[in-house]
């Protein structure tokens, strides 16, 4: 996926609750990050159990094909990936996932 001219990869998924920005990438990519205070700032759990740390939020515009979509996303200095696309996005933009053509829409 896109942000502005920079290409990134992205992770879709579908057993996350919220989309999460990594904070490298969106320091990477200059994008404002409202910090949490410490007192407001929570832990996610992985699939395999392990904790996600949320230290921010980011509102982030998201380019498909053209298409741009706002996006809230959280902000944590501990994922892999650069950007988690999960089912908070998956549902505020009715996507459908095609699995056998690989294709979300």
């Amino acid at each position: 996926m896109k942000f502005g001219r920079r290409t990134i990869d992205a992770l879709v998924d579908s057993g996350a609750a919220v989309s999460i920005i990594s904070e490298r990438t969106a320091r990477n990519l200059n994008i404002n990050i409202t910090p949490l205070n410490f007192s407001e700032r929570f832990r996610l759990r992985s699939a395999n159990g392990t904790q996600i740390s949320v230290v921010g939020t980011a509102d982030v515009r998201l380019y498909f094909n053209g298409l741009i979509i706002p996006q809230t996303v959280q902000v944590s200095p501990n994922i892999q990936h650069s950007i988690l696309l999960g089912l908070n996005f998956l549902q505020s933009n009715s996507v459908v996932l095609n699995y056998k053509l690989g294709i979300l829409s």
